[in-house]
């Protein structure tokens, strides 16, 4: 759709007090889909996409190996699906509790012992919460950063 019909069309619902809202956010929003428009840049996002599910892919067969499960690839790839969609269910922050879950039942497809699969849901989880948070804080450590500088500095 053109964005300029589509900004037309919004702006003829009557709603005087989201008008401005309207205007600039939904702007900003059209012009985010220009990507659309690139090739280059379209081609390069959908090649990050697949290399961002591969390593994922990657990342649950290194967990089965390190657990001795002998699953297909498949495996791997429905882990993943079924754990990313399934982050949109409303869930305690982190996601404690729901991402084992997720993989026990995941895995409670290719006939995987619910014991089992909660061990692999936890490892999971940790090599999937933890690494980002082990190197935000080994980042902010060799940055000189520390929880007393960075409250300090904001009052």
């Amino acid at each position: 759709l053109s964005r300029d019909w589509l900004l037309t069309l919004l702006r003829r619902i009557p709603l005087p007090w989201a008008q401005r809202y309207l205007d600039s956010h939904i702007a900003v929003a059209l012009e985010s889909l220009d990507v659309f428009r690139r090739w280059d840049i379209l081609l390069e996002l959908q090649v990050l996409s697949l290399v961002m599910w591969l390593l994922g892919v990657l990342v649950n067969l290194l967990a089965f190996f390190a657990l001795n499960l002998q699953l297909p690839v498949i495996a791997s790839f429905v882990v993943l699906a079924i754990t990313l969609a399934g982050g949109y269910i409303p869930s305690s922050p982190g996601k404690v509790g729901v991402f084992p879950w997720l993989c026990t039942v995941s895995l409670d497809l290719f006939g995987v012992d619910k014991s089992m699969g909660l061990t692999y849901g936890i490892l999971l989880y940790l090599i999937a919460y933890g690494t980002p948070v082990v190197l935000g804080l080994v980042s902010m450590w060799l940055g000189g950063i520390n929880l007393r500088r960075a409250t300090a500095e904001a009052q």
